[in-house]
């Protein structure tokens, strides 16, 4: 009964859209299923739904408990200030990217990017053209949704991790453990060997964490 009345109250403030007609598969999303959440927007408002981040479509999604559970998309995506899942907080960027908050002093985050890989269109002899570069799709987005132009087929292709660390008044974004690195010249021997011994997978967010805890240790 909760879960209708927020819906409902939803609607009536009309801050959402229907997801557009598009049959994502399960791997194009951030979590393993929808997961229970907490909408909290900038004006003190707190909505519980089920949620999930399409990483091909750069939105986060709720599902509709009155429309058959079918996946909604939120709207005036600007007035949401988190969405907390369980013990999680996400922020959205200006470009749509979900922001995990790993730590809040010093800051450390990470952005959530979908490689996008497009399938090819038809070439003839029973071939596919792949013209286009990953990161390279065709989209029209308009009132807030996201529509693939007819005859592109997209799949997701892996996720891109960016972290974004603070550094005293500035935030500094890597994508490899080479940036990384980059950030620490005068200890790049000693964080090398730190990775080494500790085996960091770039894609672990509670390892890089204890990496960017320890090296700014070292300054």
């Amino acid at each position: 009964m909760r879960q209708l009345f927020i819906i409902f109250s939803l609607l009536l403030t009309g801050i959402i859209h229907v997801f557009p007609q598009y049959n994502a598969d399960p791997s194009e999303y951030l979590f393993d299923g929808y997961q229970d959440a907490i909408v909290i927007y900038k004006d003190g408002k707190q909505f519980q739904v089920p949620v999930n981040y399409n990483l091909l479509m750069k939105r986060f999604l709720f599902l509709d408990a009155l429309n058959d559970n079918k996946p909604m998309e939120f709207g005036e995506i600007n007035k949401i200030s988190a969405i907390k899942v369980d013990k999680r907080i996400f922020y959205i960027s200006n470009k749509m990217e979900a922001i995990e908050v790993l730590q809040f002093s010093p800051g450390i985050w990470v952005y959530y990017q979908g490689k996008i890989k497009d399938e090819g269109k038809n070439a003839g002899y029973g071939g596919k053209s792949h013209t286009t570069a990953v990161e390279s799709y065709s989209r029209i987005e308009s009132g807030g949704l996201t529509h693939f132009l007819a005859g592109e087929k997209k799949k997701l292709d892996g996720v891109k991790m960016v972290y974004q660390i603070e550094m005293g008044k500035k935030k500094k974004k890597v994508m490899n453990l080479t940036q990384f690195y980059n950030l620490f010249p005068a200890h790049k021997t000693q964080l090398k060997a730190y990775v080494e011994a500790n085996t960091i997978d770039f894609s672990d967010t509670q390892q890089m964490v204890g990496l960017c805890n320890y090296a700014l240790s070292l300054n």
